[in-house]
């Protein structure tokens, strides 16, 4: 009877040692087998200890959370009508996020128009246009192999197309920095 009732409690206190170590994650239990002379298992019923493993572990550092691309609006560029040519007048605008570009890992550049014409040349006009910034800044010793260039014509306009102004602030160019 003695026998059963320390088997109890010692079975006890196993489970709550194994529900506190389950819940905290750091720490482990093992419990050893009996086993005879051949390193054959013996009954459970003959077996009369267990063995105690503790592994404290730090807590790990979180994993670095990756920052959010910074967006540059290039308001001011300007083009002819129709084509992707930069105005030189849009170059001191380019000029001002040079620093910015050359430390940066990866550059998107995305073109954008208003709604004057069709979709499908509005689109080939923005893509064009992006390709043109980026030609600039290559020029200008920014790595070709860290820009990539998008297109996406009228479909995201951030003013009314109805008025010079706001059809003015659609076309422009985006540039996201990583």
């Amino acid at each position: 009877m003695k026998k059963a009732l320390m088997f109890i409690v010692g079975l006890a206190l196993v489970a709550g040692i194994a529900f506190e170590a389950q819940a905290s994650r750091c720490e482990y239990h093992q419990w050893t087998p009996c086993k005879d002379e051949m390193g054959d298992r013996v009954p459970s019923s003959k077996c009369e200890y267990f063995q105690w493993k503790w592994n404290r572990c730090v807590a790990e550092k979180p994993a670095p959370v990756a920052a959010a691309p910074k967006k540059l609006f290039l308001k001011g560029i300007q083009f002819d009508t129709g084509s992707a040519r930069i105005k030189p007048a849009s170059y001191e605008i380019l000029e001002r996020n040079m620093e910015a570009l050359q430390k940066a890992e990866h550059i998107t550049i995305v073109g954008h128009t208003d709604d004057r014409g069709n979709d499908a040349s509005n689109m080939k006009l923005s893509e064009a246009r992006a390709a043109s910034v980026k030609n600039y800044y290559v020029e200008k010793g920014i790595s070709d192999s860290k820009m990539t260039t998008e297109g996406r014509g009228e479909t995201q306009p951030i003013a009314d197309n109805s008025t010079e102004a706001g059809r003015a602030e659609n076309r422009r160019i985006e540039i996201d920095i990583r």
